[in-house]
């Protein structure tokens, strides 16, 4: 199911706090003009949907109450629509089309749109009610994708356990009727900063009829729920509790909010069952702003207890409001009751003066086609540390740098007079380009780098032999060679010295050394003529000897052949080095291969 089809069922209903945002959020004298300024896009009023690129719901389902028979359904829903009129889905589908629809007890007309039936609603409180007549009742019934809650009567009897498959609901009572329980484990991740970020994932096991369902309060005094949303109907009131229409099976909800004040210590509110007792908290403190913990709290093993990736979690904002990756730190595992009360220690407030970079680097080189000089494109990521320059050594010539897209002015450190550019972030994402000789083996930068990964771009004509000091080297002639490579061409050597001795051992070594790893090199054919032929020096005269003459006769004729056309091709690349690659993109240069450095030891 996709992200936008999920965000049908996982809906985001913040209305009391979205009605205060409207009451403050336009100054009075401005307010007369909101209408106004408005017009035309009164949807803005709708809050978002987590994930779905500016889609926002503008309409709320009740229960769909669908009576069906051998001769057709009977339907009626209530929504709440929010702002402008709405197209609303119905039950049913192209075939089995809704007739008689009324939305508050008035005629409405039917529009198909992507084969659903829909019925244009107006702002308000609306009562949807229709029927649809078959010839024969089918399996199974099309409902809205956003509607959780159905109250289903077949032939006059009532299904307690609906069963429902994506967007269709099976028209009769096929399922045992279980008993109504809900399940809830909670988890919470708590990120230190300007405000300080409360993210509340909440896993829910559900059995029984479909229901709403009400939970919480789910946020702590003083925080603002900035976005709520899920897998299910869900909506936050004005007590700060969760209403969400629940059905049989697993699900996932998700709430982000903000400190109002700045974070001095941590605490949740009693909630009433089924809220678990016990929640799973987790801290992370933002190193640039204060190293800090929370004290008061037993401490949990994460490896113990399952914890959210809360880093693929969408939370309906933008990145720059939740970011819970940007800052590698390792985050507190805690244990919370409703009666704990949690105390933030500071242990220092900004960044420390001497801390260590935390650099990343992700090198291009490309050869000139001369082979005297690289061409150098450099990606620096990560934490600068106490770094405020960032310096190239010579003999590379840095030429160009930029910083988050944008160019930096690159300067003469004063005391060294070395180029490079001021490092005024805390992290950096940092392109630059330069220019360094041939025989140069150094990173070129005056500071250290944890990780380092190059890729190596060759002109037609090059091969690399290895690369020394890597972790691997993929690409390189050293690095491609195999078990299995290093056997059979053990294989052909030994068979050489065999049938010829030295000489023969010179050649086919030779051939092993310089061909074994080019396209189209005759290696298998070459491996079995030289068997063969050891094979016939040791067979008596007699009929298996001819037989075995033969195929070596016939196995030295397609040798021939291949290696006439793979001598050819190796003749015409070394006079004409550019054909060696017949067809290549606009962003490559050549052949490339790529390694990974070890960091520095300590």
């Amino acid at each position: 199911m996709s992200r936008l089809r999920r965000a049908g069922c996982g809906v985001l209903l913040l209305f009391a706090s979205i009605g205060l945002a409207q009451a403050t959020a336009v100054p009075g004298v401005l307010r007369d003009w909101t209408g106004w300024a408005l017009h035309g896009h009164e949807h803005l009023r709708c809050p978002a949907l987590p994930g779905s690129e500016g889609h926002r719901l503008c309409a709320w389902p009740g229960t769909l109450d669908l009576r069906v028979d051998a001769s057709g359904a009977r339907f009626s829903q209530r929504w709440q629509v929010l702002e402008r009129e709405q197209l609303l889905a119905l039950p049913g589908d192209a075939r089995w089309r809704p007739e008689s629809v009324t939305v508050n007890d008035r005629p409405a007309p039917v529009l198909i749109r992507d084969g659903r039936p829909v019925v244009r609603v107006a702002p308000g409180q609306a009562r949807i009610a229709g029927r649809i007549v078959w010839p024969r009742r089918p399996a199974t019934l099309m409902v809205p994708d956003a509607t959780a809650l159905i109250d289903l009567t077949v032939d006059g009897q009532a299904v307690e356990a609906v069963q429902r498959e994506d967007d269709e609901v099976v028209l009769g009572d096929v399922e045992r009727v279980e008993s109504d329980t809900l399940n809830l484990e909670v988890a919470r991740l708590l990120a230190d900063g300007t405000p300080a970020v409360l993210l509340t994932h909440v896993t829910l096991w559900v059995a029984g009829r479909p229901r709403e369902v009400r939970l919480g309060p789910v946020l702590p005094e003083g925080y603002v729920a900035m976005a709520v949303g899920g897998e299910l109907p869900v909506r936050l009131d004005a007590e700060g509790s969760l209403r969400v229409q629940v059905r049989s099976g697993h699900w996932q909800i998700t709430l982000a909010a903000r400190a109002g004040s700045p974070l001095e210590g941590f605490s949740i509110p009693r909630a009433s069952a089924p809220w678990p007792e016990e929640e799973l908290l987790q801290f992370q403190f933002d190193p640039r702003l204060r190293l800090a913990q929370l004290s008061g709290l037993s401490a949990l093993d994460p490896d113990a207890h399952p914890v959210p990736d809360w880093e693929d979690i969408d939370w309906g904002l933008a990145d720059d409001v939740v970011s819970v990756s940007e800052v590698e730190v390792e985050r507190q595992t805690l244990r919370l009751r409703p009666e704990d009360s949690a105390t933030l220690m500071v242990r220092q407030r900004g960044l420390p003066e001497d801390r260590p970079a935390q650099l990343r680097l992700e090198r291009e080189l490309w050869l000139d086609f001369d082979g005297a000089a690289f061409s150098v494109h450099d990606q620096i990521q990560g934490d600068p540390g106490s770094l405020r320059r960032l310096d190239m050594l010579p003999p590379w010539q840095v030429q160009r740098a930029e910083l988050d897209d944008r160019d930096v002015l690159l300067t003469e450190a004063p005391t060294t007079a070395l180029e490079g550019l001021e490092v005024r972030n805390t992290s950096l994402d940092l392109s630059v380009a330069s220019r360094v000789q041939r025989d140069h083996s150094t990173t070129g930068w005056g500071a250290p780098f944890s990780t380092a990964s190059l890729t190596l771009h060759l002109p037609p004509g090059y091969r690399l032999l290895a690369a020394t000091g890597a972790d691997h080297a993929v690409g390189s002639w050293w690095g491609s060679w195999s078990l299995l490579d290093l056997f059979l061409a053990s294989l052909i050597v030994v068979i050489g010295w065999r049938l010829g001795r030295w000489p023969l051992v010179g050649l086919t070594a030779g051939f092993v050394l310089l061909a074994w790893h080019e396209p189209d090199a005759p290696r298998l054919g070459l491996l079995i003529a030289l068997a063969l032929a050891l094979v016939v020096g040791s067979l008596p005269a007699g009929r298996w000897r001819r037989l075995v003459r033969a195929g070596q006769g016939i196995v030295l004729v397609l040798l021939v052949l291949t290696t006439l056309s793979f001598a050819v091709g190796q003749i015409k690349l070394s006079l004409f080095p550019q054909l060696e690659y017949g067809a290549v993109e606009s962003s490559r240069y050549a052949r490339h291969v790529s390694y990974s450095a070890s960091p520095p030891p300590p």
